[in-house]
């Protein structure tokens, strides 16, 4: 995961992530979006069901003007 070597801290000591720990992240944020979880009785993706989701919420937002 995250080591300390990831991070920099500045002259007014707040910690700034290097880009190694940047791409950990996204690494970490990816996996997490291609696992299959059980949805409406199916397996899908994870990502694909944020997308389904955003996509609903952005539908009720644009029906409600």
């Amino acid at each position: 995961m995250m080591d300390k070597k990831d991070f920099i801290v500045t002259e007014n000591y707040n910690l700034r992530i290097k880009p190694t720990g940047a791409r950990k992240i996204v690494n970490e944020f990816s996996n997490m979006l291609n696992k299959k979880v059980n949805f409406q009785g199916k397996e899908k993706f994870l990502g694909y069901i944020v997308f389904l989701k955003y996509r609903f919420i952005e539908h009720k937002m644009y029906k409600k003007r």
